[in-house]
């Protein structure tokens, strides 16, 4: 995508798979725990604080003050953020420069012999979604490309 349009957008969500309302319903009763908890304490429960300071900023919130006491709007921004961050990927290092992550998809989840989640089938997993990886060396790239073979054998299996 990136050699035919030059950029690639991306919305991600931040929340864990939160909707708006979910989130909107979460950070009140938050706040009404602690009523005076400032917005960044409040937004890095979700996320790591220097991400939630900045988008507090990035919506125009201060990061020092409750929540509820910021306009509806602001607030109303800062949920879709947080829901479906924007970003664009300009472009990459290559091979020789790529990292590996860690993913959110816990083992205990997937069917180990088909990669199948074991929630809802034929849902497939591979790769760094899954909580997995290991020391620098070419072990997290070959996991990729193994999961992905395993994961795509046995979802044409289907």
């Amino acid at each position: 995508l990136l050699q035919k349009y030059g950029e690639v957008p991306l919305l991600i969500n931040l929340t864990r798979g939160l909707n708006e309302e979910e989130l909107r319903t979460r950070l009140n009763n938050e706040q009404k725990k602690v009523p005076n908890r400032v917005a960044r304490e409040l937004v890095a429960a979700l996320i790591p604080m220097p991400l939630a300071i900045e988008l507090c900023n990035l919506s125009q919130i201060d990061p020092e003050s409750p929540i509820n006491k910021q306009p509806a709007a602001k607030r109303d921004q800062l949920l879709k953020i947080l829901c479906s961050t924007p970003l664009t990927v300009i472009g990459h290092h290559g091979w020789d420069e790529a990292m590996v992550t860690r993913g959110g998809i816990s083992l205990k989840e997937v069917r180990p012999e088909t990669l199948e989640s074991r929630l809802i089938k034929g849902l497939y997993f591979c790769g760094e979604i899954l909580n997995l990886d290991g020391p620098c060396g070419g072990f997290n790239l070959h996991w990729c490309f193994a999961s992905g073979l395993l994961a795509g054998r046995s979802a044409a299996k289907e």
